[in-house]
């Protein structure tokens, strides 16, 4: 689950550089200067792809995570089930 809650930091963080970078590209358009567009355009791709790998790493960390959940649970079930068993006959004898 740590590396699940690092990876989706990491996509946060990078979402707020995108807004940045998008925000910057907006402004140099705004006041016409046009000979620094094409930097900040490549700077938006740049997050933009660093975003894409964020996203297929996230999605293997959750798939990862939710595979550990649902062993545990597995793991957990039949221990439950036997107590619920073992108290029913105890209740039974009683």
């Amino acid at each position: 689950m740590n590396d699940l809650s690092a990876v989706l930091w990491r996509e946060r963080e990078l979402l707020e550089l995108l807004t940045f970078k998008l925000e910057e590209e907006q402004l140099l358009l705004a006041a016409g200067r046009s000979r620094w567009v094409s930097h900040a355009s490549r700077e938006v791709e740049q997050v933009l792809e660093r975003l894409r790998s964020t996203g297929l790493e996230r999605a293997a960390s959750s798939a990862c995570s939710t595979s550990r959940l649902a062993c545990d649970t597995q793991r957990e079930r039949p221990a439950a089930s036997r107590s619920c068993s073992s108290s029913s006959l105890n209740v039974s004898s009683s």
